[in-house]
């Protein structure tokens, strides 16, 4: 799981480990203590330790989207690596989508939630989505009352700078905004 410290991993990770998958959580090195001390990911290993993964079966959730950290898991796992599904952007500067050599294993694949969206609904109808839905939702909210700090940012102006200092990797990843426009 790239982007380990991110919201979306977090959830991700939380409803894998409750189903009992091992996760490994892949994070920045001064994200590292505070995914860590989650103690919700089976592993932790920084970016720049990719290389040194266990070569096992293995799925890649690439939440960061960084060309280079899915490169090096590609090439450290090779054909142990079943799938690789792109979640996310959160490193949207390390993109680089295409070129180069073609990676070792699975092509990424990437992941849409509004078309799983209408595969469920398909498969467990819109109240059955909606009931399963908020019951991992509730959860996952219960499960955040223990770290996760909401602040709240009122106006387009304040909006912006918690934006810029997300962005610039200045706030800590266990603040979450609410944030209200008008």
């Amino acid at each position: 799981m790239t982007s380990a410290s991110s919201k979306t991993s977090l959830g991700f990770a939380r409803l894998q480990a409750q189903r009992g998958v091992r996760v490994v959580a892949l994070t920045s090195a001064r994200n590292r203590d505070f995914v860590a001390g989650l103690g919700l990911y089976d592993a932790v290993v920084g970016y720049d330790e990719a290389g040194d993964l266990p070569r096992e079966p293995s799925v890649l959730v690439d939440v960061a989207g960084d060309a280079h950290v899915r490169r090096a898991v590609h090439e450290r796992l090779g054909e142990a690596l079943q799938r690789s599904i792109l979640v996310g952007a959160t490193h949207w500067d390390r993109a680089q989508p295409g070129g180069g050599d073609p990676l070792p294993g699975p092509a990424p694949a990437m992941f849409f939630a509004p078309n799983q969206m209408r595969v469920r609904t398909k498969d467990w109808g819109a109240a059955g989505l909606a009931e399963r839905f908020g019951a991992s939702f509730r959860g996952l909210v219960a499960w955040s009352e223990g770290w996760l700090v909401r602040e709240r940012v009122d106006g387009p102006g304040p909006a912006l700078e918690a934006y810029r200092g997300v962005v610039g990797g200045e706030v800590s990843p266990a603040v979450g905004y609410v944030v209200q426009l008008t």
